[in-house]
């Protein structure tokens, strides 16, 4: 592994891409666990509303179990037809709902 320490004109140039906050994938922190984020995403509407940032960095078990969550959830809010008010209502709680799951579960 190679650390480095660039300038906002040299990371570009490396594609090393760096959020508002000055933060790297490379510096990030799992927004549930707090260990070395392995990925991240720039957060929706309806998830920036919930988590208060910008980006959702991850690491890899927290990933995983999100992801796992996501998919069961997912399924439930296709049952019924809903205005688009309703949809980022319904998202937005799923988002919550969902963060809350993961944080208890690497809790335990």
């Amino acid at each position: 592994m190679t650390n480095s320490s660039l300038c906002d004109s040299c990371a570009s140039l490396r594609q090393v891409w760096v959020d508002e906050t000055g933060t790297s994938i490379h510096d990030a922190k799992c927004f549930y666990c707090g260990d070395k984020a392995a990925g991240g995403s720039l957060n929706q509407p309806w998830e920036s509303s919930t988590r208060k940032q910008a980006m959702h960095y991850t690491c890899m078990r927290c990933m995983g179990l999100y992801n796992a969550l996501l998919g069961d959830a997912i399924g439930s809010l296709l049952v019924e037809p809903l205005s688009p008010e309703e949809q980022l209502l319904q998202l937005q709680k799923m988002v919550e709902e969902i963060d809350s799951q993961v944080k208890l579960m690497i809790a335990e």
